[in-house]
């Protein structure tokens, strides 16, 4: 169960990631788009501009409440290994820049793997 609990809080800060991806791809997808012409129309432009910030909500928003959720879990989680400690950590860099949650996930998970990192990392289970 804790190792389940590991996997589902890495999952929850590996949101920003997965939600810069749609971002990007969405964007792709609409240039790519070979009936997608906005000419001279401001509605169309907007309309266009409207989908696209969808995306940007989501990532300024909906990822670090569910880094929140992901740092409670690690909070009362008991598993340990190592590639949960370099996955949080890789993952929480970017919660940095979303002030005030984002940044408070960070420094809390940070100062947590900091403290906690012989635990995370003299443990040996490596697989997942």
């Amino acid at each position: 169960m804790n190792k389940k609990l590991a996997i589902l809080s890495t999952v929850l800060y590996g949101v920003f990631v997965i939600t810069i991806v749609v971002g990007i791809v969405e964007i792709l997808l609409m240039t790519l788009d070979p009936n997608f012409s906005v000419g001279n129309d401001p509605k169309l432009l907007a309309g266009a501009i409207s989908q696209e910030l969808v995306s940007a909500a989501m990532i300024v928003i909906i990822s670090p409440f569910c880094a929140c959720i992901g740092a409670v879990i690690l909070a009362f989680n008991t598993y340990r290994a190592r590639w949960y400690f370099y996955w949080l950590f890789i993952l929480s860099v970017p919660y940095a820049l979303f002030f005030p949650f984002g940044t408070g996930v960070f420094v809390f998970t940070w100062g947590y793997l900091v403290y906690h990192r012989k635990v995370f990392l003299n443990n040996s289970k490596t697989a997942y």
